[in-house]
């Protein structure tokens, strides 16, 4: 069973706190897992997934520029969207 992924640190305004560089620690631990490429989208405000870069690169741009908030779904970086089923 897959947990839901833990995402409020996206929404850190100071990219210099804990929460926030835990996750973006985080989050690169699970983009590696799951796109298993040396370059991968880069999710930083910059970037919107709109470039690909190296692993490095997309931690820095993370924790210079921040994660662009609206990147809900990490579908760049291994995760499948949920469909909401009522019953």
């Amino acid at each position: 069973m897959d947990f839901p992924l833990y995402k409020e640190w996206m929404g850190e305004s100071n990219t210099l706190t804990d929460v926030y560089v835990k996750g973006v620690s985080e989050f690169m631990k699970y983009a590696k897992k799951n796109v298993q490429s040396e370059r991968i989208a880069c999710p930083c405000t910059q970037c919107r997934n709109g470039k690909r870069l190296e692993l490095d690169d997309v931690e820095l741009h993370l924790l210079r520029w921040g994660m662009w908030v609206n990147y809900k779904v990490w579908n760049f970086h291994g995760e499948r969207e949920v469909p909401f089923v009522l019953e």
